[in-house]
């Protein structure tokens, strides 16, 4: 943690310099991912503005957060915007940013662990992965309109993060996530993205979770 009498200082750079990655990540994203699959573009600043947004608010509470937990916060954070904003534009939560993610949130959290409080995280994190997974899944076959299989997919790597974070976050997640979700439906009538509300409900979670 940095100095009381530093961080007053630094703050507002941290927060300024997290603006400015968050919008070039965002940018960079939505043009890859236009040009990669152009069914997924989404208009200019749709990425961008969030991610500034984001990034600058990881980035005031990063120096509360422990060097091993924020590489896999930083990956929740690269993954939330793209996925909130495709979701909300095409309704689709699309296998090159949910596949990759599950790899690379246990790797991630792999080194968490060791670099952390020890290999029960990564453990708790595969339980996670496979529970909360298991939960969308079992939704997904008994309303497959209400909840798609990408929001099944989304759920491994997101799961993952939660389970490390704790039991209670991986039993808050779901509640939160239909919450945010609902405040959604006057807008979408029966197809309602659910991924904003799971992305959103995990950020809340994990981020404070070793603070």
């Amino acid at each position: 943690m940095l100095a009381g009498n530093v961080l007053p200082v630094q703050l507002p750079v941290l927060v300024f310099l997290g603006g400015v990655v968050g919008f070039a990540i965002g940018a960079a994203t939505r043009v890859l991912a236009a040009r990669l699959h152009p069914e997924t573009a989404v208009p200019a600043g749709w990425c961008e503005y969030p991610a500034v947004v984001l990034w600058s608010a990881t980035a005031a509470c990063a120096h509360l957060i422990p060097s091993w937990w924020l590489p896999p916060v930083l990956l929740l954070v690269t993954l939330a915007v793209p996925l909130t904003a495709i979701d909300l534009r095409h309704r689709r939560l699309p296998d090159f940013l949910t596949l990759p993610a599950i790899p690379l949130a246990l790797l991630l959290l792999t080194y968490a662990a060791i670099a952390g409080p020890g290999l029960t995280l990564l453990r708790d994190a595969v339980i996670g992965s496979l529970a909360f997974a298991g939960f969308h899944a079992l939704a997904h076959y008994l309303s497959p309109s209400a909840l798609g299989f990408g929001d099944v997919k989304l759920s491994l790597s997101l799961g993952a993060m939660l389970g490390a974070a704790g039991p209670w976050a991986l039993l808050l997640a779901p509640g939160i996530a239909a919450i945010i979700t609902l405040t959604l439906y006057p807008g979408w009538g029966r197809s309602i993205p659910h991924g904003p509300g799971l992305l959103a409900a995990t950020y809340a979670l994990v981020l404070p979770a070793y603070l």
